[in-house]
């Protein structure tokens, strides 16, 4: 939920429009999708499951996922934004996660001697 908030934060931030970050569960019903499986997992370990919206366009004619010629570089730009969270905060992880594993590894290490 607050790495949603924070990708949400940096598209209106950039001068894209602002979103409900909820799960996708609630959006519409979608068995077997890859963030359903992500959802389960993050329970025991560290994953992140995220379904993007693409926005939509409500001066034209475009129906169900096909974005309008005039919103393709807007919604880049969000993405682009989005992508820079992700990016930041798989990161954070990733240096937690090591961290976690030498700390893990020292204490094994230090057990058997």
């Amino acid at each position: 939920q607050a790495i949603g908030e924070r990708m949400r934060d940096a598209v209106v931030y950039n001068g894209g429009p602002s979103y409900t970050v909820e799960s996708a569960a609630k959006l519409y019903p979608v068995g077997g999708s890859a963030d359903d499986w992500f959802y389960t997992k993050a329970e025991s370990e560290q994953h992140i499951g995220m379904a993007v919206e693409l926005r939509p366009c409500y001066d034209c004619n475009s129906v169900g996922f096909t974005p309008a010629a005039s919103t393709i570089e807007p919604t880049s730009k969000d993405v682009l934004a989005m992508t820079a969270v992700l990016i930041d905060e798989v990161s954070k992880m990733q240096v937690t996660s090591s961290r976690r594993r030498r700390m893990m590894e020292h204490r094994l290490a230090t057990a058997a001697a």
